[in-house]
């Protein structure tokens, strides 16, 4: 059957032995193939268990990302309620302001404005000329006045004044300065003036 045989140098064949190593070469192959057939298939598993993993972790983190977007559309939304509602109220802060100051100024205007001061019984042109001369214009000068000062100033009116009761002056200018205060109170929205003071002046006795 193998007539080519290999012959040594003594004449003798190596027929079988070349057999012999065909055969291992052979197993050596097909075990080398076993082994890289069934080890690519596990790496190729792994690696693919792997790309399941991430195609998931990608899928729930895009997810994530719309759910993050979804709320910070939310809290940009109510970040601008909350910066109109802001405005909105430094809007009435400045209004509150410029009704307090023209509350203030009419106060005021009531307060610095010189008051009829003949409208206090016992008080007629000549002492309201004894009163101004000693710095006494308003109601709230008149209320404040010691009773010392009153009682000279009478004196010096003369004694068809004798009957005068200066005490009596500083309590119908403590009311009247008391009375027209709160009464220009429901005009604070208004600025009220030194004229319109005189115009609206409270004839209280």
């Amino acid at each position: 059957m193998f007539q080519n045989t290999v012959q040594s140098p003594n004449g003798a064949t190596h027929t079988l032995e070349i057999l012999i190593m065909w055969l291992v070469a052979g197993l050596l192959g097909l075990l080398i193939g076993y082994v890289i057939w069934h080890l690519r298939p596990r790496e190729y598993l792994s690696l693919k268990k792997q790309i399941r993993d991430l195609a998931a972790r990608l899928r729930e983190l895009e997810g994530e990302k719309g759910r993050l977007q979804m709320s910070n559309e939310k809290l940009s939304a109510e970040l601008a309620e909350w910066k109109a509602k802001h405005q909105a109220l430094l809007g009435q802060l400045d209004e509150r302001e410029a009704l307090l100051k023209q509350k203030q100024e009419a106060l005021d205007a009531i307060t610095n404005a010189a008051d009829d001061l003949t409208a206090i019984d016992g008080i007629d042109a000549a002492i309201e000329g004894l009163l101004q001369q000693a710095g006494i214009h308003t109601f709230q000068d008149l209320a404040n006045t010691q009773l010392a000062a009153l009682l000279a100033i009478r004196k010096a009116a003369g004694p068809a004044y004798r009957s005068a009761d200066p005490d009596n002056w500083r309590k119908q200018a403590y009311l009247a300065y008391q009375g027209r205060k709160e009464h220009y109170a429901g005009f604070a929205e208004l600025k009220i003036g030194r004229k319109q003071v005189e115009r609206l002046r409270l004839n209280a006795k």
